[in-house]
């Protein structure tokens, strides 16, 4: 997205524009109430279906409708998804900002805004599966995701009255790339113990009715809810209105949203005067929101029991009940659970960094991980992708496919307090130097430049002012005078051969007046995946260009004022630490795994250090440190082949030698078996595809680094960067399935293994998590939400309230599953 809108719009109109450019959709809704429909209701005829981002629709829309305010479509549409509190109609108190609150809904990082009700709106990043529920979660909460919208942020109404930013506005959230994902998950959880809190004892003879041949039996909410779905589904519908409202609204007080669909076909059956269709009945059962009398399933038992007749009534109860074992009643709330499912599937522990394979970079790599004490997987990754900077612009590697770049991309996945810019540091010391003396070397050459350049600024403004004035010979003679003056003196060229979070704009301007060989290195990654280059109008283009980049093709610049330019001969190389919320995003982007552009990186998630490391046990190796130094900085003081001109690249070719040829297709077709179906590899075929020219270039480093004269990759060389190319193969596997967990289930497993490694006790409260538990859930929503969870999972089962826990009787407290509990 674009620069969002803040809080200093002048009217709806501008907003509604702000929107637009930025690249969120909008369309005009009702300022206040008028014909016949009320505020907040859409102008345009298919209301947020008509959403646009076209800012001359927009302009179009407002010269109609010059007070309307900007309505954002929720859901795919925009990103966006919302949990709506509304005030009470009787008090005005915030009631329902209470309860998302209470129900652990909210998130720091979430986008408030006060609504002109008094009510709230917090705003979170849309996830598959969210969409929109009226008062479901809880008495005065409503959720907006697919199929539903808002007012915009900062929209004034008629009455003046308006929707204003809490904190931080949607801009900035957008901008920094942390507004968090929407709490699915826990909001599930609310619905489903909101409805056990509305019908939370069986009803007994399933209300007095002979259930046929069973007696005095108790039916459990599920067998209900299945003959429910049979009879909706078979009977005849011969209801007067008013019950067949009775009906929906019994259905609803009974069971939510359930048995929606059920009640609708139900209605489509209707014998009576004039054919219900599907857009009347889902008026009905809307209406049905609307607080009555009926409060239970009852109605819709005995109203549909008339319907079918007391033979098939029977049957549907017979057949239902004749499911349990020996009339077995339902197992009551106290006794031993259920086994508990999964959270998430079980990821198996990460292979061993193969740092023998390492070559000449290996003992630089073990003297970092001697004085930090990190994982060896991050000053491994930050060696090997400083080596590929340092070479890529000398020779390019024969691979299967034919010539590829030796350039080198990383994804290095470390939480935070792992010492990513310990391990970093060392290793770019020598690269930082280099770019100093060249900054400094180049100050007299661009004194010089700039002399220069006014010195042809100033003669090229002459002759074209004495070609005003003159005609014939003389604008003849200015022509040939500009001809001879040749092109404008060019810049010296930056001395930057990093850079940390360009923009796709900025990599291309610096590869046109810099350095052909380029890297983006950065310790804190999250800030450009997350940053301008990544947003919504600006990914595609940046993923396309980076992708040109590692295969070595050439890629185009648009510059203002004289078209496009074309850039041949260049090379990025990539390193990037993120941490792991971050890395699970991203790796979960279908844009980014489908474009090729993750399968292009080399990601690894190595086991954390932290909690092991003791200074004691540190050890330096500054004889190692200082031999990769002088040998970065000789290869960097080398000059890389290229036109002087274009300073397009040239580099030379480094093919195979027959023994490393011959490894390295047998390690292409083993990896090709596995990708077929049923294979190991089957799942992750983006990665694997690409591992046997991952292990050719990273083997063209090993080679360059040692000898940047090299004649061929030897087959040390090739085994290595196969070692090398499996391990990061072998993690892309490992990884793929964490990546597609929300934050929310990575918190309430965190959750779950601290209760059942750590806790010693039976039962666990909000507040012993809130102070005693893991870091990440030391907010009190977002421990209640890990708590709903595992209580949905089965891994905690809630205590009646009232129940002693610690000597005091407790509102809410949950008993923990372990391992001996399960029956």
């Amino acid at each position: 997205m674009n620069q969002m809108p803040q809080n200093n719009v002048t009217s709806n109109h501008d907003l509604a524009r702000r929107l637009a450019i930025g690249g969120i959709p909008v369309f005009p809704c009702r300022e206040a109430d008028c014909d016949g429909k009320k505020a907040k209701a859409p102008y345009t005829s298919s209301g947020f279906k008509d959403a646009t981002t076209d800012v001359e629709q927009v302009d179009l829309w407002w010269s109609q409708h010059p007070g309307a305010v900007p309505g954002i479509p929720t859901g795919t549409a925009s990103g966006l998804a919302v949990i709506d509190g509304d005030v009470s109609k009787e008090t005005g108190e915030a009631v329902g900002k209470t309860e998302i609150i209470d129900l652990g809904l909210t998130d720091p990082l979430a986008v408030m805004v006060n609504t002109p009700s008094g009510g709230v709106h917090y705003i979170f990043r849309h996830v598959e599966g969210a969409g929109c529920t009226t008062k479901q979660v809880a008495s005065h909460v409503d959720t907006r995701g697919d199929g539903g919208y808002i007012i915009a942020p900062g929209a004034i109404m008629a009455n003046g009255a308006s929707y204003t930013y809490a904190d931080r506005p949607l801009a900035e959230a957008l901008r920094q790339g942390d507004l968090p994902e929407y709490p699915l998950t826990a909001s599930q959880a609310a619905i489903e113990a909101r409805k056990r809190d509305r019908h939370p004892t069986p009803s007994k003879a399933v209300f007095g009715v002979d259930t046929g041949g069973f007696g005095d039996t108790q039916a459990t909410d599920d067998e209900t809810l299945e003959v429910l779905d049979r009879l909706l589904a078979t009977a005849p519908n011969s209801l007067s209105r008013e019950d067949w409202v009775k009906l929906a609204l019994s259905l609803k007080a009974g069971f939510g949203e359930t048995l929606r669909s059920g009640f609708i076909a139900f209605s489509l059956r209707y014998s009576g005067g004039t054919p219900c269709d599907a857009a009347e009945a889902s008026h009905v059962w809307q209406s049905a929101d609307t607080p009555r009398t009926i409060t239970g399933i009852a109605p819709a038992l005995a109203l549909l029991k008339e319907a079918v007749g007391e033979m098939d009534w029977k049957e549907a109860w017979r057949e239902t009940l004749s499911k349990r074992d020996a009339l077995a009643l339902p197992t009551p709330r106290s006794a031993p659970p259920e086994e508990p499912q999964p959270l998430v599937r079980e990821i198996a522990p990460g292979a061993p960094y193969p740092v023998e394979a390492l070559g000449g970079l290996r003992k630089a790599v073990e003297a970092v991980q001697g004085m930090t004490q990190a994982p060896v997987a991050i000053p491994a990754a930050s060696a090997l992708c400083v080596a590929s900077l340092a070479v890529q612009g000398f020779a390019n590697v024969e691979t299967l496919g034919g010539l590829r770049p030796v350039s080198v991309y990383a994804l290095t996945i470390a939480q935070s307090g792992e010492r990513k810019s310990s391990c970093d540091a060392p290793l770019m010391a020598a690269l930082r130097d280099h770019e100093r003396e060249q900054a400094i070397a180049q100050r007299d050459d661009h004194a010089s430049w700039v002399n220069a350049q006014a010195l042809w600024k100033g003669e090229r403004d002459r002759i074209l002012a004495e070609a005003k004035k003159g005609k014939g010979e003389k604008r003849t003679a200015a022509q040939a005078d500009l001809a001879a003056m040749g092109k404008e003196p060019a810049a010296p060229p930056s001395a930057d051969r990093t850079v940390t979070e360009p923009t796709f704009e900025g990599l291309t301007r610096l590869f046109a007046t810099g350095q052909p060989s380029l890297g983006i290195f950065s310790d804190e990654g999250g800030q450009f995946l997350g940053g301008h280059a990544m947003n919504s109008d600006n990914r595609q283009k940046t993923l396309a260009a980076l992708n040109d980049l590692w295969q070595g093709n050439p890629i185009r610049r648009t510059r203002a004022g004289d078209g496009h330019a074309t850039l041949y001969g260049r090379r990025l190389a990539v390193h990037l630490m993120v941490q792991p919320r971050v890395a699970r995003a991203f790796m979960a982007d279908r844009m980014a795994t489908e474009t090729g552009f993750l399968p292009r990186f080399l990601i690894c998630e190595p086991p954390s250090a932290i909690g092991r490391r003791e200074h004691a046990k540190a050890r330096r190796d500054d004889t190692a440190l200082a031999e990769f130094a002088g040998r970065l900085q000789g290869i960097l003081a080398r000059p890389m082949p290229m036109d002087p001109e274009t300073r397009e690249l040239q580099p030379r070719e480094l093919p195979l030698a027959p023994e490393a040829r011959a490894l390295m297709i047998g390690f292409f077709d083993a990896i090709e078996l596995e990708q077929a179906p049923g294979g190991t590899l089957a799942h992750v075929t983006g990665y694997a595809s690409k591992a046997a020219e991952q292990a050719a270039r990273i083997a063209g480093v090993l080679t360059l680094w040692r000898d940047l004269d090299a004649s061929a990759v030897t087959a040390q060389d090739m085994a290595n960067g196969i070692a090398l190319a499996q391990y990061y193969l072998s993690e892309a596997v490992r990884l793929t399935d964490a990546a597609n967990t929300s934050e929310e289930i990575d918190r309430a497993e965190m959750l779950r293994k601290w209760l059942l490694e750590c806790w010693p006790h039976p039962e666990i409260l909000k507040s012993e998590v809130v102070q005693f538990g893991p870091n990440q859930l030391r907010e009190s929503p977002k421990a209640l939400a890990a708590l709903r969870v595992l209580e949905q999972h089965g891994w905690l089962v809630p205590l009646d309230p009232g129940a002693i826990v610690r000597g005091k009787p407790r509102k809410a407290a949950w008993h923990i599953v372990r391992r001996g509990d399960v029956v």
